[in-house]
């Protein structure tokens, strides 16, 4: 795949693949919520989409917040992943920066009840080629917002 990704960066028509490829590796991240703290199946999850000290970082994030879900007794089912603007901003070698904005609905339960929650995200991400395939090796949040979606207002 990297010599694919190598001749496709000098093209423009190769956008398109360049932010399917992205999507396809980003929204299954959300996954994690449904592992319960399980500590392998989580690193072996978050190994298929991160590389190096994003990887760790990610992990010992996810690990955190899952403990402290499993402690509250609260579960989070996301209901869907939906991009709205993906947008590539540099390409060096085998390295992509990408400007990513995205919805994520999902339903949080704790204490008895439901709460259904809408969030957009915007984020600059940071991808390089590795030999198993195309991996995040950096995330620079750059907005989070509650919106009332179509979750929230059913």
């Amino acid at each position: 795949m990297f010599l694919l990704l190598s001749c496709l960066l000098g093209s423009s028509s190769s956008d398109r693949f360049i932010i399917e490829s992205f999507t396809a590796l980003h929204a299954p991240i959300y996954e994690v919520y449904g592992l319960s703290g399980e500590a392998d199946s989580l690193h072996d999850l978050l190994a298929g989409r991160f590389a190096g000290e994003a990887l760790t970082h990610a992990y010992v994030e996810n690990f955190l917040a899952l403990t402290r879900l499993q402690d509250q007794q609260t579960t989070i089912a996301i209901g869907e992943v939906r991009y709205e603007d993906v947008v590539i901003l540099s390409r060096a070698g085998a390295r992509l920066r990408i400007s990513a904005q995205w919805v994520v609905e999902g339903i949080i339960t704790h204490r008895g009840h439901s709460h259904a929650r809408t969030n957009r995200y915007a984020a600059i991400y940071t991808l390089i080629e590795t030999d198993a395939g195309l991996r995040i090796i950096d995330t620079r949040l750059k907005n989070l917002e509650r919106l009332s979606g179509r979750l929230s207002a059913g």
